[in-house]
């Protein structure tokens, strides 16, 4: 006879979602901040250093543009407060409303109860929630990507207020971090998928793709000679990650093959799996069996489009392998900072691998 009690949770679960998922993000919200604190080192450093810059002599400091719109935020909360505590709220603000929104993406996509369990799942993903509370640009550039995939989800293709909402929001996203620039290939190639959905619109479509070029094309030269220092300082030092040199590479010749691939596996090891040589190894293994299964559901998800929205599913790919790329081949960082803007893209196409495989097993119960 099936335990009453826990029949009652999963069926208020299935009719309350919204107090389930608040609740959920409440609560380790407010465990994260009791366990951590608030993070003003290290990057947070160089933002607080940047808006007081901006504040002072009104100008960006070297290479900020495409930070302008987080610098900017810590500088008008200096200027009024002189607190940072507004950041964090307003942080954990765009957290909570991007994550009903990767609920409301999910239930369309499958349907209400996985949608629930994936949300809660990204709720509970230590790797992703933590930058809520650093004053650093990943929380609300996590949070703009994920509202940016929800209005291409629903984007009326007849409408121009659509349009514009959405290129608000790209723009607004391109000078959060500089990374929005590996957005450019998805969000153009979703565009070219359903070139025929805006027919009547045409202006609206042309207009917004020279925005994303436009601001590609800016992003290309503005970061130029920084990109390329960063880029020659990867291939010179050869680093896994960033500043730590204690992993042992093999005694082959830096210019073979055999060597490259030793360096690039060992940083797809670790990005994906987001472990560290540096964690405990308690901290490893947890992270390696949540990856482990994530990644298992997402594979199966990824080879089968079947029944979803193909467009959506190909811009979720496109954005993971252009993130994961441009950090696989230059180099990972200290704590996983460049693995989490793509965590919720990953685990909607788990979502989308479970859902084959309960649909599977339930067909093979009714033969």
């Amino acid at each position: 006879m099936p335990n009453l009690q826990v029949m009652h949770i999963f069926n208020f679960a299935s009719k309350k979602p919204i107090i389930v998922i608040f609740i959920s993000w409440f609560v380790f919200q407010l465990l994260l901040f009791l366990m951590f604190g608030i993070t003003e080192t290290h990057e947070a450093e160089r933002f607080i250093n940047n808006a007081s810059i901006l504040l002072n002599d009104h100008q960006l400091g070297e290479f900020q543009l495409f930070y302008s719109f987080y610098i900017s935020i810590i500088a008008i909360d200096l200027f009024f407060t002189k607190s940072l505590l507004p950041i964090i709220f307003l942080q954990l603000s765009l957290n909570l409303f991007s994550t009903l929104l990767f609920f409301r993406i999910l239930k369309r996509l499958l349907n209400n109860n996985i949608a629930l369990w994936t949300t809660i799942i990204m709720i509970v993903s230590y790797p992703l929630q933590q930058w809520n509370f650093y004053i650093y640009s990943e929380s609300i550039f996590i949070s703009e990507l994920i509202i940016i995939l929800y209005l291409l989800l629903n984007l009326s293709y007849q409408k121009v207020i659509s349009f514009l909402l959405l290129a608000l929001v790209y723009i607004i996203t391109f000078f959060t971090r500089p990374s929005a620039v590996y957005l450019t290939i998805p969000v153009l190639i979703f565009f070219i998928i359903n070139y025929k959905m805006y027919n009547r619109n045409k202006l609206s479509a042309l207009l917004f793709f020279l925005i994303v070029t436009m601001l590609a094309a800016l992003s290309f030269r503005y970061n130029y000679f920084y990109l390329k220092e960063f880029t020659s300082e990867a291939l010179d030092k050869n680093w896994i990650i960033y500043g730590y040199e204690n992993i042992k590479i093999s005694g082959k010749s830096e210019n073979t093959l055999l060597y490259f691939f030793e360096i690039i596996s060992k940083r797809f090891i670790y990005y994906f799996g987001m472990i560290r040589p540096y964690y405990s190894k308690i901290h490893n293994i947890l992270l390696l069996l949540y990856s482990f299964i994530i990644y298992f559901l997402a594979v199966i998800g990824i080879f089968n489009f079947t029944g979803f929205k193909r467009s959506i599913n190909i811009f979720i790919l496109l954005v993971i392998a252009a993130f994961s790329l441009a950090t696989i081949l230059t180099f990972i960082n200290w704590h996983g900072r460049f693995i989490a803007p793509i965590i919720p893209f990953i685990l909607i196409m788990a979502a989308i691998g479970y859902h084959i495989i309960e649909r599977k097993l339930k067909s093979k119960k009714m033969t």
